[in-house]
């Protein structure tokens, strides 16, 4: 059970005090991997936000979160040890990992530290589902939701004007420029504010559970959504409530789900035949995903370079001044540096070569068929798993956060699959019409 409250006693259940430091400990991680501390670690620590990568943020995460998580696994070892047994394809994925490391010539420091960073962030979702069920979870995850929100909106009058959350300079609908609160950028704010928001609205219209606080919460994250600037965070959410409405009704009404799937199929064909380019246009965004397409079309000459491990993680864009740097930005017909290809699919398959893009695609595979699994006995929490996942499936199209080191989206998908979830029969979905509901 996931404890976080100050007394030793919950619903009169005396509590170890053991469990209750864990469950502290489980929270703070989340709200550190929200990504929303960045901005008032940064400043407290007197350094420029831009140029801390091995400074006291990192510190912070791998110094006492890293300390932490391996404590952690020390407490629950035995437990661990049987779900990597029975689930052995993170390990083989942190394995390919090690050999892209060591196999590269970009390889150093500062790669190390921010591997470890990204096996930390993997380990402690994968713990996570060893000790907390996906209901006590997504529970935890709202709550942080909820604080994040509040110090977005207190740092506002301490930020806003402070930071450039757009290098671009865009203004957002209300015509001001974009704010992202303690969060390092717009699409980071986004991102986090985006999946909170596919959750609630899981909750409050397919599942048909409002309360007062859930419409607030709703609203709140939706107009920080818009005031962040964030497309691909609002256009991932929409995408993840749509999915997760069509498994809704697969599960529960699969007649109206044939037509429900034939009217998506319809908006595709029409975003596939000039719908696209309207949409972006009405978000103020161009057909190129500012600059994206030629990053991808520049993309495959660099991988064939290193196509089996890759460059190692962090590996390619390690040195700015490098050949590789040179020979893009020429392509690109930019002086600027260049710091990521902005997919986290290219991203993957260029730090980690064919074999170890392939190794993360069978862990995220697996970690969507288990939330699929939990939906089918039409639990919320199970429909939330569904919905975030697809969220960070569709935002990794077009940004990287999937390969960052210290940010929640990877932590999401070792969660999802370490989940102990069996296969649900037939008659369990049809004896369950509630199982598993989850308290936001």
């Amino acid at each position: 059970m996931l404890y976080l409250a100050d007394s030793r006693k919950v619903n009169g259940i005396t509590v170890d005090r053991k469990d209750v430091w864990i469950g502290r400990f489980f929270f703070l991680y989340l709200l550190m991997l929200s990504g929303s501390l960045y901005q008032p670690i940064t400043r407290f620590s007197g350094a420029d936000a831009r140029s801390t990568e091995a400074g006291i943020y990192v510190t912070v995460i791998c110094v006492f979160y890293g300390v932490g998580i391996l404590l952690m696994v020390l407490v629950d070892y035995r437990r661990i040890f049987r779900q990597v047994l029975k689930r052995p394809m993170l390990l083989i994925f942190f394995s390919c990992g090690v050999i892209s490391y060591v196999a590269s010539p970009f390889s150093g420091t500062l790669q190390l530290i921010k591997f470890l960073m990204y096996v930390f962030t993997g380990v402690f979702g994968f713990w996570a589902a060893t000790r907390y069920t996906a209901s006590e979870s997504m529970h935890a995850f709202m709550r942080v939701c909820r604080y994040v929100v509040i110090l977005h909106w207190i740092l506002f009058p301490f930020l806003y004007g402070q930071i450039d959350y757009d290098y671009i300079g865009r203004s957002n609908l209300f015509g001001f420029d974009a704010y992202g609160g303690g969060f390092g950028h717009k699409n980071l704010a986004g991102a986090f504010l985006g999946a909170g928001m596919a959750i609630i609205i899981v909750k409050i219209v397919i599942f048909n559970q409002p309360t007062v606080r859930d419409l607030v919460l709703a609203t709140i994250l939706f107009a920080s959504l818009l005031v962040a600037n964030s497309a691909n965070g609002l256009i991932s959410a929409l995408v993840a409530i749509a999915v997760a409405g069509f498994v809704r009704l697969w599960l529960t009404a699969r007649r109206m789900s044939y037509a429900i799937f034939f009217m998506l199929a319809v908006a595709v064909a029409i975003l596939f035949n000039g719908g696209w380019d309207s949409l972006l246009g009405a978000l103020g965004r161009d057909p190129s995903l500012t600059g994206r397409t030629a990053l991808y079309a520049a993309w495959p000459y660099f991988f064939w370079q290193q196509p089996a491990f890759g460059y190692g993680f962090a590996g390619f864009f390690v040195d700015s001044l490098g050949v590789d740097q040179r020979q893009l930005q020429a392509v690109m017909m930019t002086d600027r540096t260049i710091g990521t290809f902005e997919s986290s699919y290219l991203e993957a398959l260029i730090q980690f070569g064919f074999v170890g893009a392939f190794a993360l695609a069978i862990v995220v595979l697996l970690a969507f068929r288990n939330a699929l699994h939990l939906a089918a006995l039409k639990s919320l929490s199970g429909l939330s798993l569904v919905a975030i996942l697809v969220f960070i499936i569709v935002h990794s199209i077009s940004d990287t956060y999937l390969l960052l080191h210290n940010q929640f989206f990877f932590a999401v998908i070792t969660f999802a699959f370490g989940l102990r979830v069996a296969k649900p029969s037939r008659s369990a979905i049809l004896e369950n019409p509630q199982n598993g509901g989850l308290q936001a």
